[in-house]
């Protein structure tokens, strides 16, 4: 397929992703400087250690912006052409998606979990590559909806994520992560203290008018069409964007990824919070809640403890 025209090169598929890229990274250093606005002071990062901060938190950032930009960039498809049987195209994109959200989340708390989760994955796109390449957004509605779907999703969590996330730390100032789904075991109390204690409806608002933007911004990138290159060079450039993908989400120059602890290594602790991502930080710490202690271990440990201690014999451990 040639292209002929400078206005199918400046609106290719490429572009309107790095675009929106771009827009999403600016949001969250946007967010960063707002939350150390409000919470702590800029002169606290006029040191080694707070530039280091800031320059982790860009990788996070980054991090965050490659494991929402991978599912487009590998499966949105442009395609002109409507294919036989695009309902099943519409299906099989639709799991490839719904796969990628499952393999994310499971993968952010196991890797070794989400090891399956990425097997199915990428049989999923390698079958839509290879099936339905000429299903895309300019072939039918189906498409249209899925991705506008996956972008309404993604954009009303990131955004719903940063607004607990400032209320989390304004409330007792720790970031967001895990704990909160504690509230959930009382889910009527819990909704009711929010209600209470922060601008629920402006916030509501405020999200509702992001994604209302979004889009708009998405109906304006128009034409979206394939890298204006040869079939070489052009699957040369899909590997070489999907490779830095990796490395972004990778996020260090070693053979272990980064992780949010790595704030945590004798920096101040507000700047140490500063360099974190919410919305990673959250799903990194969610864990699943325990039954409680284990009475056995318990029972078994209580007499060398209170004999340790020095605490007489309140309890008979048989």
């Amino acid at each position: 397929m040639k292209f002929r025209s400078s206005k199918l090169q400046s609106t290719s598929k490429l572009r309107n992703l790095l675009a929106l890229a771009l827009i999403a990274l600016a949001f969250m250093q946007l967010a960063r400087l707002a939350f150390i606005w409000e919470f702590g002071s800029f002169s606290a990062f006029a040191t080694p250690k707070g530039e280091s901060s800031f320059y982790i938190g860009l990788k996070f950032d980054l991090r965050l912006v490659a494991i929402l930009f991978s599912a487009p960039w590998l499966l949105l498809q442009v395609g002109e052409s409507a294919p036989k049987r695009r309902w099943l195209g519409a299906l099989l994109l639709l799991l490839a998606v719904g796969t990628y959200l499952c393999l994310v989340v499971i993968a952010m708390v196991d890797d070794h979990g989400a090891r399956p989760w990425l097997g199915v994955f990428l049989l999923l796109a390698g079958l839509q590559q290879w099936l339905f390449r000429d299903y895309g957004l300019a072939s039918g509605r189906e498409a249209r909806w899925i991705w506008s779907a996956y972008a309404v999703i993604v954009t009303a969590f990131v955004l719903t994520a940063y607004a607990a996330d400032f209320g989390s730390y304004s409330y007792n100032h720790v970031r967001l992560n895990g704990m909160v789904l504690g509230f959930l075991h009382n889910p009527l109390i819990s909704a009711q203290m929010v209600w209470q204690s922060y601008p629920v409806v402006r916030g509501a608002m405020l999200i509702a008018v992001a994604i209302t933007g979004l889009v708009w911004t998405l109906r304006r990138l128009q034409g979206w069409h394939p890298l204006p290159l040869a079939r070489g060079p052009r699957w040369t450039a899909h590997v070489a964007v999907s490779i830095l993908l990796v490395l972004l989400m990778w996020g260090r120059e070693s053979l272990y990824p980064l992780r949010w602890a790595e704030v945590f290594d004798g920096r101040d602790r507000f700047v140490a919070h500063a360099a974190l991502n919410p919305v990673l930080f959250f799903l990194e710490t969610r864990v699943t809640p325990e039954e409680g202690p284990d009475m056995k271990t318990v029972k078994a440990t209580h007499q060398a403890l209170a004999d340790y201690f020095g605490i007489p014999k309140v309890y008979d451990a048989r």
